[in-house]
């Protein structure tokens, strides 16, 4: 559910490795230069299955961009999923084919599922769900149930279809500082309403009884009338 713990999770899940050198450091009565982290990442860290020794996918930075700070998504909008896989297994490629979440409507991924090449021996390949800031993202959450701001979480279950599944709540990272340069969700103009409306060059139905100028585009021009034939 959508949640306003991003920053204990964010400590605790996606800060856990980069502060453990911190407190080692601290421990020993200094702390080396080279351990200090220089940003907290804003989204998380995880590995699917969870808990098993050797992890089959891992899910690097995962964050849902949210609106701008100050600013709130509205109920019914839609925002974009934001992450780096890898699949790690050797000789067996993989694919993100589901994202769920009680708090949208429905999620929709770019071209049915994300494709996850196999590793080789230099590990797995990056795949990024949007490869670089400006371009479309591939994974929507489309419909959200509830007003939606940063700093909150939204649980989201996400299905590979070798490795299984993994349900985890993710931070919503505000559109600011370096992040309001990554694309949101396009958004389609409004139709315009057909009422009142008249395609270039198209005239409208000829009705009986309208005077006119003929050869006038777009004014009617009388059809005339064909005399009915004379009962034998």
């Amino acid at each position: 559910m959508i949640r306003n713990s991003r920053r204990v999770f964010a400590l605790t899940v996606a800060g856990a490795v980069a502060f453990a050198p911190v407190m080692s450091g601290c421990a020993a009565g200094h702390t080396p230069q080279t351990a200090m982290p220089t940003q907290l990442t804003e989204g998380i860290n995880v590995t699917v299955p969870q808990g098993a020794k050797r992890s089959e996918i891992d899910i690097r930075n995962m964050f849902v961009l949210g609106p701008a700070a100050g600013a709130t998504a509205a109920p019914g909008s839609a925002v974009p999923l934001y992450a780096t896989l890898i699949n790690q297994v050797q000789g067996r490629p993989d694919r993100l084919v589901s994202v769920t979440s009680p708090d949208v409507t429905r999620v929709q991924i770019a071209g049915g599922a994300v494709a996850l090449p196999a590793a080789d021996q230099q590990g797995g390949q990056a795949v990024r769900l949007v490869t670089q800031p400006g371009q479309a993202p591939q994974v929507i959450l489309q419909g959200i149930r509830t007003p939606l701001i940063g700093g909150e979480d939204i649980e989201l279950t996400l299905r590979f279809e070798r490795a299984g599944s993994i349900t985890v709540p993710v931070p919503v990272v505000p559109a600011q500082d370096e992040y309001a340069s990554y694309s949101p969700v396009p958004t389609t103009p409004a139709s315009p309403s057909p009422t009142g409306t008249r395609r270039p060059g198209v005239t409208t139905s000829p009705t009986v009884g309208d005077t006119a100028v003929p050869g006038t585009p777009g004014t009617p021009v009388p059809t005339p009338t064909v005399p009915s034939a004379s009962p034998h």
